[in-house]
């Protein structure tokens, strides 16, 4: 079944330049799973520790202080 990580009400818990790729860790990360499209159709949630690298990544705007709860934020992929 098609899942999709919701970085809304998960928590960060580091963000960091690695090599040239952005390392985020989310602990808990809210994991959607739905036979429609995820994150939009209706489905399953659960909460799981994830860790996503991005590759080439730049971070424009700093985490102020971490861990952070997130309620909000910008994810822009591509040039």
């Amino acid at each position: 079944m098609p899942a999709v990580i919701e970085f809304h009400d998960s928590t960060a818990m580091s963000c960091e330049d690695c090599d040239g790729d952005v390392i985020l860790r989310l602990a808990p990360a809210i994991l959607h799973r739905s036979a429609g499209k995820p994150g939009f159709d209706a489905g399953d949630a659960f909460s799981i520790s994830v860790e996503v690298k991005l590759h080439r990544g730049v971070i424009s705007v700093p985490f102020v202080e971490l861990p952070v709860d997130l309620t909000d934020g910008c994810l822009t992929v591509g040039k």
